[in-house]
């Protein structure tokens, strides 16, 4: 299957790693490493601007994540596939309220507070979208979850935390 899916079209190999990451088959990326690490931009976005780490993320495919964090390191922020667009891939999982990909991000040691484009984090997100397990588990993981860097209290660009947010949006009950 490798040797049949590197001699193919790149449009071809692009939807192969979409529906790879769409049904969380880590198990099969293990054997498509050798590929990934020559061909990266097989990963990049398809024709509709859809990468298939963001829709991994969104949908909860954890073992789909592991696996491309094991062959890709995350602290790689300059590689094509982990910078997905500039947007944070916890910020995603957040927003979609995928617990699974939080765990898995963490895990390989991606930085699940990265900012977005606007300085938004992955906290910010759980309480705009009202995702109370998401925050839980970010909280959990925080150094310090009144941290001004990780915690209820860091800045977006505009200098509002997560704790204002959850004041503007009466959603208090999430804090």
């Amino acid at each position: 299957v490798v040797k049949e899916i590197g001699n193919s079209s790149a449009f071809y190999r692009s939807d192969i790693f979409h529906l790879l990451s769409e049904s969380n088959r880590g198990d099969l990326i293990h054997n498509l490493a050798p590929m990934i690490q020559d061909h990266p931009e097989f990963l990049l976005q398809d024709l509709e601007g859809e990468f298939p780490l963001d829709l991994a993320v969104r949908k909860g495919s954890g073992d789909f994540i592991a696996e491309v964090f094991k062959i890709l390191s995350p602290r790689d922020g300059d590689h094509p596939l982990l910078s997905c667009g500039g947007k944070s891939l916890s910020c995603l999982a957040a927003k979609y309220g995928q617990v699974e990909s939080i765990d898995a991000l963490y895990e390989s040691e991606y930085d699940i507070f990265a900012q977005d484009s606007l300085g938004h984090n992955a906290v910010h997100y759980a309480v705009c979208y009202d995702k109370k397990k998401i925050l839980d588990k970010l909280l959990e993981f925080s150094s310090n979850p009144f941290s001004t860097l990780d915690g209820i209290n860091a800045q977006n660009s505009e200098g509002k935390t997560p704790l204002l947010f959850a004041f503007e949006r009466d959603k208090k009950d999430l804090i």
